[in-house]
């Protein structure tokens, strides 16, 4: 079963990774000299490089689920919240990442693609990540912490988020850093919120 998952995830963020290396050719650097011309190309990141992260905290993930775990997880987290708190907020800030990214391309924020390709890759990205989501969901059978439906793991919204918040990250990385690195204070509060809301159990949202 872990290994299935290994490769689910190793999927998942090869999709990902895919927005930067489609076009890598505009990193290429020519130096012309009065002899031949110099082509330089920057050193590509290998997919295990980009990946062994989500990859890790994945299989995490996963050996956190056993219930003598996952119970005192999520005992410790929901201490900080009485045990009526409710809220919608986390229904809605997951697609900040995306209003955020469009709303750069309408101020004209320099970004590495054109506006047609990034909606390309964020749908590809979220259509994969919906498969593969979905697929554990229904695979696991995992019940919510709330005595809910079995569909605990992983943790959609917190998962459509974190692909989001990559997707802006890669568009203006270069250009804008803090703008590219905002989507993910929006997914980590997802993820925060759907555990405090007794949606998800802490390892869900990893």
């Amino acid at each position: 079963m872990k290994n299935c998952l290994f490769l689910l995830l190793l999927i998942s963020n090869w999709t990902i990774a895919q927005t930067d290396w489609d076009t890598a050719p505009s990193d290429t650097v020519s130096l012309t000299t009065l002899e031949s011309p110099i082509v330089i190309n920057p050193r590509k990141t290998s997919l295990f490089e980009r990946a062994w992260g989500p990859i890790g905290l994945g299989l995490v993930s996963i050996d956190l689920l056993r219930d003598s775990t996952k119970y005192g997880l999520q005992k410790i987290v929901r201490s900080v919240v009485a045990d009526t708190f409710r809220t919608h907020l986390d229904d809605y800030i997951h697609y900040v990442p995306i209003i955020t990214m469009y709303a750069a391309d309408y101020f004209k924020v320099p970004a590495k693609n054109t506006v047609w390709n990034q909606t390309k890759y964020l749908i590809i990205s979220e259509a994969v990540t919906s498969g593969i989501v979905w697929g554990l969901k229904v695979g696991l059978g995992i019940q919510r912490p709330n005595n809910g439906t079995y569909r605990a793991y992983p943790s959609g919204h917190t998962s459509q988020a974190f692909v989001q918040s990559q997707v802006l990250f890669n568009e203006f990385r270069e250009t804008a850093p803090l703008l590219a690195a905002s989507g993910f204070l929006f997914s980590a509060s997802t993820g925060a919120l759907r555990v405090l809301n007794d949606r998800h159990w802490v390892p869900d949202v990893l």
